[in-house]
């Protein structure tokens, strides 16, 4: 008489959903109880009727299930105030009178990646001939998770960023091929048409708000629910996607302090996907009002952030990277 398994996954990010299962024999019992954390809800309940449970804020209490020996569940995480907290999932097997027979819990880490400003200079100088800045704005991340980050120059800023020409035209031809290489997606699957249409115009271009975000967050998770339901529509958009960039690859070129400077971003668990924006620096200060459009791996939003006005200057004219004004601190 005892629980086989007992499943919850140890971390999860926090906004995620996800599943969990027990699995038992010979356990003679009435009910099955789960007590669930705040930070916690039941989205979905397998093996079990909809009349065989009931639930409340932070219980959830299963009278029967289908086949005995078996209760699986899908569980909804929701964002908290601290960017790291271990939480508790109990489940219970009772009498009729409510006296237990057994009971095991599970320990989740709920985690989220944070950014936080450490310091904004007031003034930004850029030596283009020796590819150096100095007084760099510093930013840490925190908490565990991979932290992904867009940015934008709103209209009001005198320094707007740019893509370089031969990334435009890397970028354009990406989002020409992935046109054609979709069509045979798109008269096999037609109901995907739309989203693919704009799947195409995000992988090229990126989003620069959060209502875009949330269109591509929803697109993601509607193709990411149909190559699970058809392998053949998984494989058909992978061979797309990675044909249409690897055919262009040999336009896009990047100094060799650009590349390292990628790979130690990375190093921090910060993904920017659009590496090469980049100002047009001069003599002349101008002002450079800069902001970061922060999410994670499941595009969920976090808090926007703006910087102070920055002056930015340089030796002469030229362009640089807006990663190159941003340093990392642990």
């Amino acid at each position: 008489m005892s629980i086989k398994s007992l499943f919850v996954p140890p971390y999860a990010i926090q906004g995620e959903e996800i599943p969990a299962f027990v699995l038992w024999e010979a356990l003679k019992h009435q009910f099955i109880k789960i007590e669930l954390p705040e930070a916690m809800r039941l989205k979905e309940l397998y093996n079990v009727e909809e009349d065989m449970f009931e639930t409340s804020k932070k219980t959830v209490t299963v009278k029967q299930v289908v086949i005995d020996g078996y209760l699986g569940m899908l569980l909804e995480t929701r964002k908290l105030k601290e960017y790291s907290a271990e939480v508790q999932v109990k489940f219970s097997f009772l009498k009729k009178d409510g006296e237990k027979i057994i009971e095991e819990s599970k320990i989740v880490n709920l985690f989220r990646p944070q950014l936080e400003i450490v310091d904004t200079p007031e003034i930004i100088k850029v030596d283009v001939e020796k590819n150096y800045v100095h007084g760099r704005i510093v930013l840490r991340k925190l908490g565990k998770g991979t932290l992904v980050i867009a940015f934008r120059t709103p209209k009001e800023s005198e320094l707007q960023k740019i893509t370089p020409e031969s990334v435009q035209e890397f970028l354009k031809n990406v989002e020409r091929d992935l046109e054609i290489n979709f069509e045979n997606l798109k008269k096999s699957f037609p109901k995907y048409s739309n989203e693919l249409d704009r799947y195409r115009y995000y992988i090229a271009w990126g989003w620069n708000n959060y209502e875009e975000l949330r269109e591509l967050k929803k697109i993601s998770k509607n193709l990411l629910e149909a190559s699970i339901e058809n392998e053949t529509f998984a494989e058909l958009l992978l061979k797309a996607i990675a044909k249409s960039i690897t055919e262009n690859i040999k336009i896009l070129t990047a100094p060799e302090s650009f590349l390292k400077y990628i790979e130690s971003i990375l190093s921090e668990k910060v993904w920017v996907p659009y590496p090469w924006e980049t100002i047009r620096v001069s003599k002349e200060p101008k002002t450079l009002l800069l902001e970061i459009v922060p999410t994670d791996l499941l595009f969920d939003e976090y808090e926007f952030l703006r910087f102070k006005p920055i002056k930015v200057h340089a030796t002469c004219d030229g362009d640089i990277e807006i990663t190159r004004l941003i340093t990392w601190r642990k």
